[in-house]
């Protein structure tokens, strides 16, 4: 759940809504770092980034 809370967030706003345009990938990933913590469990916001990162996904 902690995960998908992460992934949640990365889909919606990385996706166009017709109220507003999708997002660039370094925005939502500030997005999320400010939300380590508080909003996100850190260790879950490390594996997400970390697998992002490794698989090159945008």
């Amino acid at each position: 759940a902690r995960l998908f809370a992460i992934v949640d967030v990365w889909d919606a706003l990385r996706s166009d809504r017709p109220y507003r345009a999708a997002w660039p990938e370094e925005k939502v990933i500030e997005h999320i770092l400010a939300g380590s913590g508080s909003h996100f469990d850190p260790k879950a916001v490390e594996i997400f980034l970390k697998t992002i990162s490794q698989n090159g996904q945008s």
